[in-house]
Parts: structure tokens; sequence; C-alpha cells
């Protein structure tokens, strides 16, 4: 009888586990960044830009020199034009895949910022006015060009 209350509760409290576990993510957003909204609606645009093949919208969300992580090495590029340049290098379109698939509830995050796919995309905030953090600046600060093996 108690296999099955254990099975009951498993299934039909889902939602409300759904949400506690939301609930945390966006108080340990609060907490380490200020604002869970701001990168939410940082994310949307990055990722409608990615999506889209807006080049300069991408690049404008870049934080310079913005460092990319190769197969062979960091590389790090100090302008918008030197991004825009190479840009079909760094957004592959295996990274485009995991943009596409990748769910804002779902992104991966820590003390450095949050990322998107296999960390194929590093952004944070600077808060511009000190500790109050009414104005924050979000960028993406990193790239890493992953080529993920299918097993």
């Amino acid at each position: 009888m108690r296999a099955y209350l254990v099975i009951f509760l498993l299934l039909f409290s889902g939602p409300a586990f759904s949400d506690n576990v939301k609930d945390i993510s966006n108080k340990k957003l609060n907490e380490y960044f200020k604002s869970d909204l701001d990168y939410e609606a940082f994310f949307l645009n990055l990722k409608s830009s990615l999506l889209s093949g807006d080049k300069q919208q991408v690049a404008s969300l870049n934080l310079y020199p913005i460092r990319v992580n190769y197969p062979s090495g960091s590389v790090y590029y100090d302008t918008i034009e030197q991004f825009i340049e190479n840009y079909d290098s760094i957004v592959t379109p295996e990274m485009l895949t995991r943009v596409k698939e990748q769910q804002f509830k779902n992104l991966s995050y820590n003390y450095n910022g949050l990322n998107i796919g296999f960390g194929d995309i590093w952004f944070s905030g600077i808060c511009m006015d000190g500790a109050l953090c009414k104005e924050l600046k979000i960028n993406v600060w990193a790239y890493s060009v992953l080529y993920v093996s299918k097993q």
C-alpha cells in the first residue's frame, strides 16, 4: 500500500516539484546575479539574434575583448568588426542546434555566470552602480567552439 501512495504522490505532485525547482532557480539567480528577469530578457534577445543570423546584433551583446575557446586554444577578439569577421567559425551549426533547444529555465549557472548548451556561450552582468545594482549591464563574455561526438 505504501508503494502505491509513493507512486501516486510522485505522479500527481510533479507540477509542485517543478514549480519549487523553478522558484529555487530564480532565487539563486537573484542571489548570484541580482535579477532573473534581466537575464531572461537578455537570453531571449541573444537566442533570437543567434537563430536569425543577425551577426551585428550578436556582436553588440558581447563584452570586448571577447574570448573564444577553440579546440586549438583561446583567442580574444578586440572589436565588433573582428568578431563579425570570424562569426562563422565561432557560431557553428552545432552551437546553433543547442541554442535552439535551450530554454531559460534549463540554463546552467554558477558564480561565473550563465551558460548555454555545454558551456557554448557564457554571459553575466556587472552592476554599474555598485551594491544597489539598479543598473545591470549583461554581456556575453566567452564562446566555446565545441564539437560533441554522438555516441
